[in-house]
């Protein structure tokens, strides 16, 4: 078992592999507050010379790891607040489309699904079970905040929609949408491109609900979010994709998530994020995440322009 440490035994095993401590105070401090294994084992890895013996690059300090700590906590918190935005707005706009095209309550009828892929096709009755639980268990619940599916259990006949939506989780609307029927993906993929004025393919709004549902999970659980990746690409249709990599840009690193925030974001809100990440962040953290100043200035004039 992992033995138990004082804080002062925890600033002294990082005095032994050469972090320095310019403040004992603060670092005891610290560590109390946001816990050893959240500050050194999430973050320590940026300022490592040696991994396997966890030895720390010359002239690197306690205060060092508690900034990037520290603006990596501010930057989940930036960006939660415009993933809940966004993800309101995906659900309004995807309960509008399908209830406009079959009906408030038709969610629960597999034909209004994608039934021509076999693969799609198994899993309609799936989702529509869950669903159906999950709407006879919560109108079975005592609590408030399940009221309103126990109002229209009781006097209503269904429940609709947009209400359903209240309840299920991003990860839940992003099954939702994959099992839709062309059409009707579309139709929301249109909505959706005249709210943000920039044309975005079904494809690539399915793409951007994985990364958001993504992003919006490590920022509620307090992960590391500065260097967060994605294993999600937009198509090579995607105009700003075609665009940028005309321009042989140095780094493409990240490139898929920043498609994704100039796509989704409403342009104020873009431009805001972005000159958060440049006025709170010191140059080794921007150094850290690996920023590319070059592809940063062209979406603004991006920006700009609409």
């Amino acid at each position: 078992m992992k033995p138990f440490t004082t804080y002062e035994e925890q600033i002294t095993l990082l005095k032994s592999r050469r972090l320095l401590i310019k403040d004992e105070v603060y670092a005891k401090s610290f560590l109390e507050k946001e816990g050893y294994f959240n500050v050194i084992n999430g973050y320590k890895d940026a300022f490592l010379q040696d991994r396997s013996k966890e030895i720390y690059k010359k002239g690197c300090s306690f205060e060092d790891i508690a900034n990037l700590y520290e603006f990596d906590k501010r930057l989940r918190q930036y960006i939660l607040i415009f993933v809940l935005n966004i993800e309101n707005t995906l659900k309004t706009v995807i309960a509008y489309e399908f209830a406009k095209q079959f009906g408030s309550s038709a969610y629960l009828d597999p034909n209004n699904y994608n039934t021509k892929q076999p693969k799609i096709k198994n899993e309609i009755p799936k989702f529509i079970l869950y669903i159906t639980d999950y709407i006879n268990n919560s109108a079975d619940k005592s609590e408030k905040q399940y009221d309103c599916i126990r109002h229209y259990k009781t006097n209503h006949t269904s429940l609709p929609i947009w209400v359903l939506f209240n309840y299920l989780t991003f990860g839940q609307i992003s099954k939702f949408f994959s099992l839709l029927q062309s059409s009707t993906k579309m139709a929301i993929a249109e909505h959706i491109s005249k709210i943000y004025n920039f044309e975005i393919s079904t494809q690539d709004l399915y793409t951007s609900i994985r990364i958001l549902t993504n992003l919006r999970n490590i920022s509620a659980h307090n992960q590391r979010v500065y260097d967060y990746s994605t294993k999600f690409t937009f198509s090579n249709n995607n105009a700003l994709i075609k665009e940028l990599k005309s321009t042989n840009l140095k780094s493409m690193q990240n490139i898929n998530l920043i498609i994704l925030l100039f796509m989704i974001f409403a342009k104020d809100d873009f431009t805001d994020f972005v000159n958060f990440l440049l006025n709170n962040s010191k140059t080794y953290i921007q150094d850290i995440m690996k920023l590319d100043y070059e592809l940063i200035n062209r979406l603004i004039i991006e920006v700009n322009k609409q």
